[in-house]
């Protein structure tokens, strides 16, 4: 097996937080090819923060992130973020928001952006994520499980060799949650795409996660001490397992348990 090193990204003994207190410490972790790692934790652990630290957008305190072995700095454009603020232009159409990413990161190369091609990978591109027919319409027009799509599209339209997420589905309805996590599963896999995920949904882990993370305090430390990261295999042998597959259910009680094991004082 790969060492941790050997991955598409990867963090050793990673430390971080904010005014010199670490919100999380000692978080060693690798993910590659089209494997994804779900992460679950209470309300203020650092989950988002280990995003932003993996994305390059927040300065470890102790340790090393890398990329494909080479050590990470700020907008490497092998990593795609999608944030729980979809970040889209109220003023720009849906495909020009899909495209705003290509377009600047060819300014920022001094590259000439080829405007009419993006738009023809944009548009084959929301086709696949359900959003064929809609390249002129404005997000005010989009239902929030279109949005989030169109998000997952600029992101996905950049080509990282890993994608993070930060609680991209917390914002919508049950039915519609469960469709895009499906429709992420096909994504990642189609385009072996590695992923890291944090969300408050032990279901969603262990749906979407070849790999679940769990990060909290230690049990027994005070109050305020930094949460480490406890990885597991996904207990149900594999993501994707049918939600009503008793299968399923046995993987979210074991990682309940060991969830309530790790935050337990």
């Amino acid at each position: 097996m790969p060492g941790v090193t050997d991955r598409v990204i990867a963090c050793r003994d990673c430390a971080a937080g904010y005014a010199g207190r670490d919100v999380f410490t000692g978080v060693t972790l690798g993910v590659a090819g089209a494997e994804t790692i779900a992460i679950v934790g209470p309300s203020g652990c650092g989950k988002s923060t280990l995003l932003l630290t993996l994305a390059g957008l927040h300065r470890s305190s102790r340790g090393t992130v890398l990329v494909d072995g080479t050590p990470l700095e700020s907008g490497d454009p092998r990593i795609g973020l999608v944030l729980q603020q979809y970040g889209l232009f109220p003023w720009f159409t849906v495909l020009r928001n899909a495209t705003l990413g290509l377009a600047i990161r060819a300014k920022r190369s001094g590259r000439r952006f080829d405007a009419a091609g993006a738009a023809d990978i944009a548009r084959a591109l929301l086709e696949q994520l359900g959003l064929g027919g809609k390249e002129s319409d404005y997000p005010r027009r989009l239902s929030g499980g279109e949005q989030q799509r169109l998000a997952l599209c600029r992101t996905l339209l950049l080509e990282p060799e890993v994608l993070l997420l930060d609680e991209p589905f917390s914002a919508l309805d049950a039915l519609t949650r469960e469709e895009l996590q499906d429709l992420l599963l096909t994504v990642l896999a189609e385009r072996r795409v590695a992923a890291v995920l944090v969300t408050h949904s032990i279901d969603e882990a262990v749906y979407l996660g070849d790999r679940v993370g769990i990060l909290a305090q230690n049990p027994g430390t005070a109050a305020g001490e930094p949460a480490r990261l406890l990885l597991e295999a996904n207990p149900a042998g594999r993501r994707g397992v049918g939600r009503t597959d008793p299968l399923h259910h046995q993987a979210c009680a074991w990682m309940r348990r060991r969830f309530a094991e790790a935050v337990r004082a």
